[in-house]
């Protein structure tokens, strides 16, 4: 089989295979779920992963009771909060870490109880960034909440002055060596990466979660090893690959879970050996996919996104 015909065949596929609706895996009482693994208890939430009694909330992971969280890793009973890690009960925060019992709070570290205050660190019962005595701090918190409820704008306006005269972080890197991108966590030589954790030697990745190694140019993966050029993977040496989880050894795969040794193949699950859907022996796949990749190679087409979509563009958001 030659690139041309690897081509045609693939198209075909493409249109005329059954998609999921939503990809939601390993999950109980979680229906409302995509993009997502082993939660229990969720609703309306999106690229969320291991998470207990949440709603409304995107890339959430190992979190319990948290609603209307973005970016938001190992926390509790958080509410309207984007890019926390480690929180506990903490509403309308932003970029805090191993904070507890606060609000309206940005760029907060190791802090307790605290109210609209930003750059802080290791700090407690501080409302706009002033320390109070903890008798003072509980009678100003409930003016405060009076406050909001009677004339939110005001506070918002605080609080924006509070932020807006508070230097911020260029960037923010944790526990890591050698990685340049923003939000990066616990990782190792990582250039060119946002908002991955516990990654090394990676390059240009946005979204990576949870023992991620070598892998290249991928948006949103987790647990991931020798992987290049996809999006959504999760497994071992997969390449050009689309919604592949729990597998190893692919190449131009879509939507294939715990598959092995895959070529060109969308929408199969517990298969191996499999050419454009087709099941092969180990050697009848070896001998076909060493020809395609050849001419490939001889075209200047492998290493590369192949081949181009067959959908038409107004059926697509590329136009919006």
């Amino acid at each position: 089989m030659n690139a041309e015909e690897f081509t045609l065949k693939y198209n075909r596929l493409m249109l005329t295979t059954p998609r999921l609706a939503l990809n939601n895996t390993k999950s109980i009482n979680s229906e409302y779920c995509t993009w997502s693994i082993n939660n229990k208890n969720c609703y309306m939430c999106y690229a969320a992963d291991h998470n207990e009694d949440c709603m409304w909330s995107r890339w959430l992971y190992f979190s319990k009771d948290c609603t209307d969280c973005s970016f938001t890793h190992k926390s509790i009973l958080c509410y309207d909060c984007v890019d926390i890690v480690s929180c506990y009960n903490c509403n309308h925060c932003q970029d805090c870490d191993n904070s507890v019992d606060c609000e309206f709070c940005c760029d907060c570290v190791g802090c307790n109880n605290c109210i609209g205050c930003a750059g802080l660190r290791r700090q407690e019962f501080c409302i706009f960034n002033k320390k109070y005595s903890q008798a003072e701090y509980f009678e100003k918190k409930a003016q405060f909440h009076q406050v909001l409820k009677s004339n939110p704008q005001a506070v918002y306006q605080a609080v924006i002055n509070v932020q807006s005269n508070t230097p911020r972080k260029a960037i923010h890197l944790f526990k890591s060596e050698n990685c340049t991108g923003d939000y990066i966590y616990n990782s190792q030589n990582c250039h060119d990466c946002y908002d991955i954790n516990d990654s090394q030697d990676c390059g240009y990745l946005y979204e990576a979660v949870d023992q991620i190694r070598d892998c290249y140019d991928i948006f949103a993966l987790e647990q991931a090893e020798l992987c290049y050029e996809g999006v959504s993977n999760w497994g071992y040496n997969m390449n050009f690959c689309v919604f592949c989880w729990f597998s190893s050894d692919m190449e131009y795969c879509d939507m294939c879970q715990s598959c092995k040794n895959c070529f060109g193949c969308i929408s199969l699950k517990n298969k191996k050996y499999c050419i454009l859907n087709k099941q092969y022996t180990k050697e009848e796949y070896e001998q076909i996919t060493k020809e395609i990749k050849d001419d490939m190679r001889a075209k200047n087409l492998y290493g590369k996104w192949f081949p181009q979509s067959p959908y038409k563009i107004e059926d697509t958001l590329a136009i919006d």
